[in-house]
């Protein structure tokens, strides 16, 4: 799921009367940012698919929600599990 190499620390909750027994105290921020770019504008006026648009705007440095939430995992803000509940969740 993170592809990183064996030994890499990752955050594991634990409660506390603190965090009311959860392991998380406040909230970080998870994001996907897409810039619209000339390529992308075109693209969407075309009426391209979802596949295509999401394609063309990652080769243009489009920070994906996997992505922000890995860094947040890496960075040992959160855990694994809450990546898999917001990354995969469904309505």
């Amino acid at each position: 799921l993170l592809a990183v190499e064996e030994g890499t620390p990752l955050y594991r909750n634990v409660g506390c009367p603190k965090c009311n027994g959860t392991g998380y105290a406040g909230r970080v921020a998870i994001h996907e940012v897409m810039h619209i770019n000339r390529p992308l504008r075109d693209a969407i006026q075309e009426e391209a698919s979802t596949e295509v648009l999401r394609d063309i705007a990652i080769q243009n440095g489009m920070m994906r929600l996997f992505d922000s939430c890995r860094e947040t995992v890496l960075e040992c803000f959160t855990t694994v599990s809450e990546m898999v509940k917001t990354v995969y969740a469904r309505d």
